[in-house]
Parts: C-alpha cells; sequence; structure tokens
C-alpha cells in the first residue's frame, strides 16, 4: 500500500518488481467532517484550549507516543491550555501514563483507549500527529486529513506519499521531540497556516486517497491479471 513498502521488498526481501504492484489505501472521505458541536459532551472537562490529537495503538512505543510526551512541555509552556488527547490502547499505555505523570502533565493529558467515534473526535480537535518510527501507508493520517485537521508526520514510510511539507501537512525527523515540538508551537502560533494545511490536506485526500478509488484500482488489477489468463 505504500512505494516504500514496495521498494523495501524489492531490495530487502529480493521480490521480483513485476510481481509487485502499489494500490494506496483509500478511505471513506465523507465520514469525516469539521462539526465541533458537542466537543464538551465528548470530551468531558476538555476545556477551551488546543486539542492535538494522535490515534495509534500502544501495543509498542513505534507509533511515537514518546516522542510526543517528551516534546509536551515546550508547547505547555507557551500555551498551558493545549490538551493532548491520546486515542487508542496496548501494553505500553500504563508506562505512558506513568511519563505523563513524572512531567507532572496530567492536566494536558487525555487518554481515551479504544474509541469507535474517531469521526467525532477528530471534529473536536485542532492539530494532529503521527510521529511513528515505521509506517506503510496510514489510514490514521489520511482520517486525519479528511477531517480537514493540519498534520505532523515523521519522514518514515508512506508518510512521504500523503505530506507535502509545509503543504499538506508538516514532516518532522523520526524519534526527534524537539523538532516535534517546534512544529505543534509553528501551528498553534499561527492559526491561518493551520487551516491552510488543514484545507489543502482534505483536497488532497479527496483527489487521491477516496475509497471509490481504490476500489477501481483493485478491479482494474483483477481484471489485466484474468486477461492475462
Amino acid at each position: 500500500n505504500a512505494t516504500s513498502i514496495r521498494d523495501a521488498l524489492i531490495h530487502d526481501d529480493e521480490f521480483a518488481p513485476e510481481k509487485l504492484r502499489v494500490i494506496h489505501n483509500g478511505i471513506d472521505i465523507d465520514k469525516f467532517h469539521t462539526n465541533r458541536e458537542g466537543r464538551v459532551e465528548l470530551l468531558p472537562g476538555i476545556g477551551d484550549g488546543k486539542i492535538i490529537v494522535l490515534v495509534g495503538n500502544m501495543h509498542t512505543d513505534v507509533k511515537g507516543h514518546s516522542w510526543l510526551i517528551a516534546s509536551a512541555p515546550a508547547v505547555v509552556r507557551e500555551f498551558p491550555s493545549t490538551r493532548f488527547v491520546l486515542v487508542g490502547d496496548g501494553e505500553q499505555r500504563a508506562s505512558f501514563e506513568q511519563r505523563v505523570a513524572e512531567l507532572s502533565l496530567e492536566r494536558n493529558f487525555l487518554f481515551l483507549g479504544r474509541r469507535t467515534d474517531i469521526p467525532e473526535i477528530l471534529a473536536s480537535s485542532d492539530i494532529a500527529v503521527l510521529p511513528s518510527r515505521a509506517e506503510g501507508l496510514s489510514n490514521a493520517v489520511l482520517e486525519y486529513m479528511a477531517a480537514r485537521l493540519p498534520t505532523i508526520v515523521s519522514r518514515v514510510g508512506g508518510n512521504t506519499e500523503l505530506i507535502e511539507d509545509g503543504v499538506t501537512g508538516m514532516l518532522v525527523p523520526p524519534a526527534d521531540s524537539a523538532a516535534l515540538s517546534a512544529a505543534m508551537l509553528k501551528l498553534l502560533r499561527d492559526p491561518e497556516l493551520a487551516q491552510q494545511m488543514g484545507q489543502s490536506g482534505r483536497e488532497f485526500a479527496a483527489r487521491n486517497f477516496s475509497f471509490e478509488r481504490l476500489v477501481r484500482e483493485v478491479d482494474a488489477l483483477y481484471t489485466e491479471l484474468l486477461a492475462r489468463a
């Protein structure tokens, strides 16, 4: 589902290039909206500060939770009412919560666990992040973009196929909390830039990553293979 994965299969696993075809993920763009009504009911006690959201499992630290937590103090110093909303669960959740407590940031972090109302949560948020140390083509990032959220991701895997740095979002080096905090602060300081990136990301996702496009490409691949047979 990403050119980076295709390249790795060829170079690392010695797959024949002609045996591989890239078909990017697709999502239901229309599920994602920007209606912020009900934010307080959805996230009780969230306050009126900006919300920075990360959607990702917590089975390991691959999704970048540790670096987001480490980057938070610099953000909170300048924007004390910022809230970091973490959606997802897994074996590492307790250690992430402990690290937040060690930094005395419990008031700024909200751990939601597993949720089925992702479109509504994204609609209530202001900035989205996914500072992974490895990725394919992330549905979470596509959903961020569909929800018109200015999106910050690490420069790994398929993220570079989704985000044009400074246009449809921002790219930062993996495992670099200083770069991540700088990117978040840039968007918090410049709401107009954040809005512009969110809109550009939505347009890019709708144009290139719809579920209808995915179905067409899969259908075309099978049609081609059947014609050969």
